[in-house]
């Protein structure tokens, strides 16, 4: 599907937490997920199937300095983080059940899927792992940006 940005984003943006959430995660989700199709997503536990990544060696990002700020050349909030990789600092993440389809950037409350808020999903694949290493590094805008209309 693309890229999708979920209701428990909005909620988190006219609720001032899209500004300040400093605990954002990125989990890798396979080829049977339902996450790129369910926008309307305010919880985790509101996806049908995540379908996580499933690899050895396989870890969560847990996104470190995060931070938001204003960019009034543009008129849009933008969002940045420090570059990471998902193989937990391992270097490498064995075959996976599944390919790789996309990832889910979420806003980590206490790590149920009841509480922990989804913000956004993108597609990258079919992605197969193949026991390599798997890392994030942004690009100068930052991982996501908030334009106003």
């Amino acid at each position: 599907m693309g890229q999708v940005m979920y209701r428990g984003f909005t909620d988190d943006v006219l609720a001032g937490n899209a500004v300040s959430a400093a605990d954002l995660r990125i989990l890798l989700v396979m080829t049977n997920t339902t996450c790129d199709t369910e926008a309307d997503a305010q919880t985790m536990s509101d996806f049908t199937t995540i379908d996580e990544c499933d690899g050895v060696g396989y870890a969560q990002l847990d996104l470190a300095s995060v931070a938001a700020a204003w960019d009034a050349a543009n008129d849009r909030l933008e969002w940045d983080a420090t570059d990471g990789d998902m193989d937990g600092g391992g270097g490498s993440i064995a075959a996976a059940t599944r390919d790789v389809q996309g990832y889910v950037i979420y806003r980590y409350v206490d790590g149920t899927d009841a509480n922990d808020v989804p913000w956004g999903y993108r597609d990258i694949g079919p992605y197969t792992m193949a026991g390599g290493p798997f890392d994030f590094v942004w690009n100068a805008e930052g991982i996501a940006q908030l334009a106003s209309a």
